[in-house]
C-alpha cells in the first residue's frame, strides 16, 4: 500500500478572496463601488456655506481600462440636516440655490492619473459635467466624464477631484453665532465610482 494519503482522504479547501476590483460592466450597464475617496469638507460661516477648496483624491485598487463613450462618475451623498453639540443646520433649498448657475457658480473638475499620464478635466470647458439631487433626506453631488469618440484611458489608476461654489445661505435649527466660536461636525458622507459601459453601437 501506497504511503501517500489516500485523495478521497483529503480535505476540500474553498478559498476566498472578497478584496474587491474595478471593472468595467457589459455593454450598456454600470457597476458601482464604494470607494475610499477622501471626503470633501466644507466651512459655515454666518450661516453660509462654502467647500474647503483642495483635491480629494484615491487610488484604485486595481487598473482599469476605459473606452470611447465610457462614462465615469463620482457621487457624494451629504445628508440635508448636520447636527453639531453647539450647532445645527438644515440644507433644505441648497440644492435649488446649488443648480442655479447664476447664483452659485457651482463648478468641479477631476485628474485622472492612468498609464497614459494625468488627464485634466474640468466642468467649465473640457466636458465634465456636475450636478446636484435631492434624494431622500440626503444631497447627491455627483462630477462625472464621458470619453470622447476614439478616447481612451488606459490602466486608470487615480482618480482626484474638487469643486466649488459661491457661498451659499442655509437655514440654522439650533445655535448662535458668536465671535471666534468655532466647532468641527463629522457627518455621515458616503462617495460612490459608478463605471458605464456606453460602447458605441456596432453600423
Amino acid at each position: 500500500m501506497s504511503s501517500e494519503k489516500n485523495l478521497n482522504e483529503c480535505n476540500g479547501c474553498l478559498i476566498i478572496n472578497n478584496d474587491q476590483n474595478i471593472a468595467l460592466p457589459a455593454e450598456t450597464k454600470t457597476n458601482a463601488y464604494d470607494i475610499n475617496f477622501e471626503k470633501p469638507c466644507f466651512f459655515i460661516n454666518n450661516h453660509y456655506i462654502t467647500p474647503l477648496l483642495k483635491c480629494y483624491s484615491v487610488v484604485l485598487p486595481n487598473p482599469v481600462t476605459l473606452e470611447e463613450n465610457d462614462e465615469l462618475k463620482i457621487n457624494i451623498k451629504i445628508p440635508k440636516n448636520i447636527f453639531g453639540k453647539k450647532y445645527g443646520y438644515s440644507l433644505e433649498g441648497f440644492v435649488s440655490e446649488l443648480n442655479d448657475t447664476s447664483i452659485s457658480d457651482f463648478k468641479g473638475s477631476l485628474r485622472l492619473k492612468s498609464s497614459d499620464g494625468c488627464k485634466d478635466i474640468n466642468s467649465e470647458d473640457d466636458g465634465a459635467n456636475i450636478s446636484a439631487t435631492d434624494y431622500c433626506g440626503w444631497l447627491i453631488l455627483s462630477l462625472s466624464y464621458e470619453l470622447q469618440a476614439d478616447e481612451k484611458i488606459c490602466n486608470l489608476c487615480g482618480i482626484s477631484y474638487s469643486i466649488c461654489f459661491n457661498p451659499i445661505k442655509v437655514k440654522a435649527l439650533y445655535g448662535q453665532c458668536e465671535d471666534h466660536d468655532e466647532e468641527n461636525v463629522e457627518f455621515p458622507m458616503e462617495t460612490c465610482l459608478l463605471l458605464t459601459n456606453n460602447a458605441p453601437s456596432l453600423p
